[in-house]
């Protein structure tokens, strides 16, 4: 059931996995164990609501600023889609045009957005690396797959893991 449901939807949804006998709690639980007794019991902790009274702008940047505090260098993985480039927006419009983003290239191929990525940062005033990820499958294909908790529902991962390992000799920390 769980590999016809990933076949489908190209994700298994909760509370089934791709491992037998291992279920996943559904999003915004907890599950507890009772030291007393043995019980479990699971809790939801949280539920998305909408707030039309909101102010979604500010709440973002209070949201991107928790995420500066870091000690150690700080950069931005941005690639030419919309999540990335509003935090870029964000950030510069925030007096923080001086970090670096990090940009994965895939020369030659219609997936390669590092030129929208590149004008992006120039726009905002931010330095821009990018990062050549490999076109054949290599020890971060191991490594990617055997650090996921199941199938992934695109192919994302690996070229972040390159983006990742491109970024380090730059950054330590970086918002994405």
């Amino acid at each position: 059931a769980s590999i016809d449901a990933y076949l489908a939807h190209r994700y298994i949804p909760a509370p089934r996995t791709i491992f037998s006998n291992i279920a996943r709690l559904p999003n915004g639980r907890r599950l507890e164990y009772s030291l007393d007794n043995g019980a479990l019991t699971e809790h939801r902790y949280w539920s998305p609501e909408a707030v039309p009274t909101a102010d979604y702008a500010r709440l973002l940047d209070e949201a991107i600023e928790l995420r500066l505090v870091a000690d150690r260098p700080l950069g931005l993985f941005l690639s030419g889609g919309i999540d990335s480039g509003t935090i870029a927006c964000r950030l510069a419009a925030t007096g923080h045009a001086g970090l670096t983003s990090f940009s994965a290239a895939f020369p030659g191929s219609s997936f390669d957005e590092s030129a929208e990525a590149r004008a992006t940062a120039g726009a905002l005033g931010l330095a821009n690396e990018s990062i050549a990820v490999p076109t054949t499958l290599g020890d971060g294909s191991t490594r990617t797959v055997a650090a996921l908790r199941g199938p992934p529902p695109d192919p994302s991962p690996l070229p972040t893991w390159y983006l990742a390992r491109g970024t380090v000799p730059h950054v330590k920390v970086v918002l994405g």
